[in-house]
């Protein structure tokens, strides 16, 4: 069984990002909302403009708070890049053997930029 990665009070705040433009949220320290806050930040930032996307800032009172934050944004990035690099390996095998690529028409632009030697910083 595949174990969810968020918790739910975290999930809900992903679909309400996801479903509204504005959302505010009282927080404290050690919440646990900068986690998946900073996957949908990464998310943003990734996506093209045409597609919704745009530069991500992070406003906060205290630097030792905006570091984790970039870690957390770090750690989202690799494994992004794990994950495209593995569907772009898969891809490329089954194209190769002749076999239906397991690839969704979502990936194909990352696998296209992977190909060419970009990578998500």
């Amino acid at each position: 069984m595949i174990q969810p990665v968020f918790f739910p009070y975290q999930a809900t705040l992903i679909g309400t990002v996801r479903a509204h433009q504005i959302v505010l949220v009282e927080k404290s320290r050690c919440t646990g909302s900068s986690w998946p806050a900073s996957l949908i930040a990464d998310l943003k930032a990734v996506t093209s403009k045409s597609d919704g996307g745009s530069d991500v800032l992070n406003i906060g009172y205290n630097v030792k708070m905006v570091r984790k934050w970039i870690d957390y944004c770090t750690d989202h990035t690799k494994a992004m890049q794990q994950a495209i690099s593995h569907a772009c390996q898969r891809a490329s095998v089954a194209t190769q053997t002749k076999k239906k690529p397991i690839l969704s028409s979502s990936l194909l632009p990352a696998c296209l930029a992977w190909d060419a030697g970009a990578r998500l910083h």
